[in-house]
């Protein structure tokens, strides 16, 4: 019997896409510490993900693959921990709390098998993602000595 996830959808405002699939990619999470440590002001401030590596063909087809805090990251929160999502087009974070992804740091997440459609109501998106879809899978982050 499959273990089954349950997945709760962080909103987000200003979506442009109306439907994205998720790039083939290798996110790292990056420690509390090394997500703070900016001297300019939080707009300046990374992303809490590194961009590991862009595959596949859509990916080759870029004229820029994406770099450290140069991504789009959705973060979606499951029972068993916060998973990121890369995704196309430009958007802006509602809430966060890097708090959240503490736990995380250290671990690298291939977001490849992730795919959701994003839908309007009203004046916010909601990126939802099907949980049959789910396929984790943990690697340990490399070292970057």
């Amino acid at each position: 019997m499959s273990e089954t996830t349950t997945l709760s959808c962080l909103v987000f405002r200003d979506l442009r896409p109306v439907c994205a699939v998720v790039e083939s990619c290798v996110l790292r999470v990056l420690s509390e510490g090394e997500w703070g440590a900016g001297e300019g002001g939080e707009a300046e401030r990374p992303l809490p993900f590194e961009v590991l590596g862009v595959e596949g063909p859509r990916a080759a087809r870029q004229d820029s693959a994406p770099r450290s805090g140069a991504a789009r990251v959705l973060v979606l929160g499951t029972d068993r921990g916060t998973l990121p999502l890369l995704i196309p087009g430009a958007l802006t974070f509602e809430h966060f709390d890097v708090e959240r992804f503490a736990p995380l740091a250290g671990r690298a997440f291939d977001a490849s098998v992730f795919s959701g459609v994003i839908t309007r109501d009203e004046s916010i998106d909601v990126f939802l993602l099907d949980p049959n879809r789910l396929i984790e899978s943990l690697e340990p982050c490399p070292s970057l000595a």
